[in-house]
């Protein structure tokens, strides 16, 4: 796991800590300001034509390919080089498969639609994807939980990048794909985690895709929903921003000071860590709640607290997706590279693959401070949408 998601350095910051923290705060804090200053109704725009429908389709035959055949390779990389680490099929199943998506995903929407390997396979073999007889409802406390399954197995099992342990996932994943995706219907982007992460990047792509071509995403865009998020889907946020906390949380020493002070030390790993992957869901929806809160009162909004919170959550979707790319830009960085070299047969050296701190650390920095920069943006027509009047929006963004 050092080797895989540490790289195996440390990077240290080349700014001290307090300079770094004061530079990102003036940062966002200067984003409220000049957001209230100009609170006014959001301005209507379409969606803008950059490429024509075979433009299209030719994408998205390209991504169906490259997914199908990204599956494949995976499936056969771990039978064939079962090494743990760096060994492709951790390194196409972390980098390409869902960093790899994400980050596309961040910058052309709902490509996971047609990069998606299991979809291919049901229309290869026919299944049904829509008018099927029978349908089923899926509990709302299902998307939540697979997505913690999904940064268990990352994060928590020990066994995430360990080709066989990646075998027995994608197994699992395909035999619940053909079982029920056509059943659930649409509920089942609200189920199935990887739809749901790359959903969740999806919302600040510029562009998107269609059948009917690729576009510049016009406003208001997903983030600028007028309706609150889906209880599913909200919930799936909270667990999202637990797992990259948690990612972050083990490296720092007062973690590891925490665990020696409480006699935790001596404890299972996986079951204290498991625990409080759970756990951190709690003060973020506390904190979240406690925030609308304040806001509800300036707003002077008649809708229940939830319901609101739901509708502001739509702010928290970039800070969630930044610090996962961020804290992931090491291996993506490092991997990518080491992924190439041991699929076309060349030697590099694993010196030669660390990636420059400087650059890891001004990606991240961008990154963060970029996602906190944009979350504003969101809360700000979120209230604007909910009260209307500029004195009431700046009233509630000041509370």
């Amino acid at each position: 796991m050092l080797l895989a998601h540490g790289v195996g350095r440390l990077f240290q910051s080349p700014l001290p800590l307090w300079l770094y923290l004061i530079g990102a705060a003036a940062t966002v804090l200067a984003s409220f300001v000049i957001r209230a200053r100009g609170a006014r109704p959001i301005p209507e725009r379409s969606h803008r034509r950059i490429a024509g429908a075979r433009v299209a389709r030719t994408t998205s035959a390209c991504l169906r390919i490259g997914g199908l055949a990204g599956l494949v390779l995976t499936m056969v990389a771990a039978v064939l080089l079962p090494s743990a680490g760096f060994s492709p099929a951790p390194l196409l199943f972390w980098v390409g498969l869902v960093l790899g998506t994400m980050s596309l995903s961040c910058l052309v929407g709902d490509v996971w639609q047609a990069a998606d390997p299991w979809a291919a396979i049901e229309d290869i073999l026919g299944a049904p994807q829509s008018g099927i007889a029978w349908r089923i409802d899926a509990p709302a406390f299902l998307g939540p939980l697979l997505v913690y399954a999904l940064f268990w197995f990352e994060l928590v099992s020990g066994v995430g990048f360990q080709p066989a342990a990646i075998v027995a996932v994608l197994l699992a994943y395909a035999i619940a794909s053909l079982s029920f995706r056509a059943p659930l219907g649409p509920q089942w982007r609200l189920c199935d985690p990887l739809s749901v992460m790359f959903g969740f990047a999806s919302c600040i792509a510029p562009f998107v895709l269609t059948d009917t071509g690729i576009y510049r995403r016009g406003r208001p865009g997903p983030l600028d929903a007028r309706r609150p998020m889906h209880p599913t889907l909200f919930a799936s946020l909270f667990v999202l921003l637990a797992g990259t906390t948690l990612d972050n949380l083990r490296e720092t020493v007062g973690w590891f000071s925490l665990l020696s002070s409480t006699g935790l030390v001596d404890a299972p790993r996986v079951l204290v860590e498991s625990i409080v992957l759970a756990a951190l869901v709690v003060p973020f929806g506390a904190l979240f709640a406690g925030a609308t809160w304040a806001a509800r009162r300036e707003l002077a909004d008649e809708r229940p607290l939830g319901e609101l919170a739901r509708l502001f959550s739509w702010s928290l979707v970039p800070i969630g997706v930044a610090y996962i790319l961020a804290h992931n830009a090491p291996l993506v960085i490092t991997g990518a590279p080491a992924l190439l070299a041991q699929l076309i047969g060349g030697v590099v050296g694993s010196e030669s693959l660390a990636p420059s701190p400087a650059l890891v650390w001004l990606l991240e920095v961008i990154l963060i401070v970029g996602g906190h920069v944009l979350a504003v943006g969101i809360a700000h027509r979120a209230a604007i949408a909910a009260a209307g009047p500029r004195s009431r929006v700046v009233s509630s963004e000041v509370s």
